[in-house]
């Protein structure tokens, strides 16, 4: 773990095709980068299981250990595959009070990396969160980070990264994912109040870490109303974006726009709990009506879906639609595999960790043998290449299907709007929400 793992950078570039194509964007960005020839703490958000460790390894150059919960580790693939990967198992209370001793040696071989001049990656909530919220954070990585110091008499100048990590679904493949490096935290600047008192040097780090991790993804911390604020941050994005004068729709404007209207309903909380009820029944009630009419809240950012606009959508479609047919036919196998296991795991934040890596495995596998099938039918060795080279390039029939399905939103939405009731109610309850949210911003 101290030492430089090729074997990990072999991993690293066989993975990445996978993890590239997995994402329909990736957004980084950073406040500095981070060097090579300095100790580093990655701390990040925990919203996807194992998801969240390879955005950072793929998010950046530097070689990470990353520690992980104890009970993943049990299955001896699974073991191997986390191993070669550079994860260290870290134990809770959930997997037996006697297995926390086990954290003395992990934690000295976290101080050993450290010291070593690499780099760790730690997720200091200690558990994945299903929600937009970041949890209280543990007390592991301040003491791992002053093991490490004090050990080397405060001379390491140890950095901790903070890193936002946000997906915008965390369930299906070509989804956006953002990740948001901040600026480091400095442990040798805690020196003199961990002399002092080393409990409140902890504390005061794990809060530090909190509050840089914070503007850096969602962050929701209002639990009573949750939904709401989730719904809000949709729903008046558009119009928070304006207000910021941020015209162009990208990824990294949507984030400011949401965090500035989360951040605007916490300064109002406390004096305008009334509307906050009043809208907390409207966005259920809104969010009801989509469901009931198969739509989501983006589908009214542009108002007015013409003939010409739907129709040439659709040509395109039907353009592309031999090329639905000849990757769904190929891919059928591959993607099905995954769903299976799925079923079994209760916990839908393990799903996507599954499903990709899963594909690790089925792609080459089922590619191969569909490759042997193809050539057995054939004589031709330019079509057996053909279809050989076609066939990781045939995924791209995902957002194909992603596409027909926002045309076909587009298309109901422009039959329904002049004769269907409850999307009249549904518009006019949007526009009531922004319009109460008009109200409280005041």
């Amino acid at each position: 773990m101290v030492k430089t793992s090729w074997f990990y950078y072999f991993l690293r570039l066989l993975i990445y095709p996978i993890h590239y194509f997995y994402y329909k964007k990736i957004v980084l960005t950073f406040a500095e980068k981070p060097n090579r020839n300095e100790p580093i703490i990655f701390v990040a958000n925990h919203q996807n299981a194992l998801m969240d460790a390879l955005a950072i390894i793929y998010g950046q150059p530097l070689q990470s250990v990353f520690l992980t919960r104890a009970d993943i580790f049990k299955r001896r693939a699974i073991k191997y595959f986390l191993t070669k990967m550079l994860m260290l198992p870290v134990y809770r209370i959930r997997d037996g009070a006697d297995s926390l001793k086990n954290n003395d040696v992990i934690f000295q071989t976290c101080v050993d990396i450290l010291k070593a001049k690499r780099r760790l990656g730690l997720f200091p909530e200690g558990m994945h969160n299903h929600r937009r919220t970041i949890l209280p954070l543990k007390k592991a990585v301040p003491r791992i980070a002053f093991l490490a110091e004090e050990s080397s008499n405060w001379t390491l100048d140890l950095k901790i990264i903070p890193v936002g990590i946000y997906y915008d679904d965390y369930f299906n493949a070509r989804s956006v994912l953002q990740l948001n490096f901040g600026k480091p935290l400095l442990v040798n600047s805690y020196k003199d109040l961990f002399k002092e008192n080393e409990g409140k040097a902890m504390i005061a780090l794990r809060d530090d870490m909190f509050n840089a991790i914070k503007p850096l993804t969602i962050d929701i911390q209002n639990s009573d109303y949750y939904e709401m604020y989730d719904g809000v941050r949709f729903i008046y994005n558009s119009k928070m974006r304006n207000q910021l004068t941020l015209t162009r729709n990208t990824q990294k404007n949507i984030m400011k726009a949401a965090q500035k209207i989360i951040a605007k309903l916490d300064t109002k909380f406390e004096t305008s709990k009334e509307q906050f009820d009043v809208l907390q029944s409207q966005v259920a009630s809104y969010n009801k009506l989509l469901s009931k009419l198969k739509l989501v809240d983006s589908i009214f950012e542009k108002e007015n879906y013409s003939w010409l606009n739907i129709g040439f959508n659709y040509l395109l479609l039907v353009l592309f639609f031999p090329v639905f047919v000849y990757g769904y036919v190929n891919n059928f196998a591959v993607l099905r595999v995954p769903n299976i296991f799925n079923k079994k795991i209760k916990d839908r934040q393990f799903h996507s960790s599954v499903r990709f890596g899963l594909s690790l495995f089925c792609f080459p596998v089922f590619y191969f043998l569909q490759t042997i099938i193809v050539a057995c039918c054939v004589n031709s060795w330019w079509i057996k290449y053909v279809y050989f080279v076609s066939l990781p390039i045939s995924v791209i029939y995902y957002d194909v299907y992603k596409k027909w399905n926002k045309s076909v939103n587009q298309k109901r939405l422009y039959n329904l709007k002049m004769s269907d009731n409850d999307l009249k109610t549904a518009i006019q309850l949007r526009k009531l929400i922004i319009q109460n949210v008009d109200n409280l911003f005041l």
